[in-house]
């Protein structure tokens, strides 16, 4: 695939993690069970009560390869939460498994059903934002977004975290170098990581 993947990850700086710019629209799944678990609930960096027997359910239907969608290590999803891969989900098993909470899903692809999936509810939270040397613009309403242009953050508000929801803004997913450097050893597809200053 056509993927870029850092190779060489600074120590001293943190990394902002995305889904790849080149993570193909054909390739979009959909969340079925929006009205059971909803998308926001995902994304405030809070712990979720799951269920075995209600298991989150993820959908694509169409002319695809399932084979490459299925090498895809993150599959990012237009309604609803993303989903990792089983290869993905056994790095978080096994070095970040208290700092994330993995709910187990369900993925059809035209009507094939594939087990092994998971969400990835990013629940730690940390305010790292050097608010002095970032770019950033406030949201007119006092309680919405901000908007960052450029980050960067603050040495001393950091701690032993390998993955984080930045508390400023929460769509903002922050990983250590060392994070990025086992996905990356894995050959992890569909994922990337930008450089962020650490001050």
């Amino acid at each position: 695939m056509g993927n870029q993947k850092l190779t060489v990850f600074n120590p001293n700086c943190m990394y902002e993690f995305f889904i790849s710019s080149d993570y193909p629209d054909k390739y979009w799944i959909h969340y079925d069970s929006n009205l059971l678990l909803k998308h926001i609930n995902f994304i405030i960096g809070k712990k979720i009560a799951t269920s075995n027997e209600t298991l989150p359910e993820f959908s694509l239907k169409g002319k695809v390869s399932e084979e490459k969608l299925l090498n895809y290590d993150l599959l990012h999803c237009g309604n609803g939460p993303s989903l990792i891969s089983p290869k993905f989900t056994e790095i978080i098993l096994t070095y970040f498994n208290n700092e994330v909470q993995l709910i187990e899903a369900k993925l059809r692809v035209n009507d094939k059903e594939y087990s092994g999936y998971h969400i990835m509810n990013i629940i730690e939270k940390v305010s790292c934002m050097d608010k002095e040397r970032s770019v950033f613009k406030l949201s007119h309403r006092p309680d919405g977004p901000i908007t960052i242009n450029n980050l960067v953050i603050s040495k001393r508000q950091l701690n032993a975290l390998n993955i984080f929801r930045l508390e400023e803004s929460l769509s903002t997913i922050v990983v250590s170098p060392r994070f990025a450097e086992l996905c990356s050893a894995a050959n992890l597809e569909g994922l990337s990581f930008v450089e962020i200053e650490v001050n």
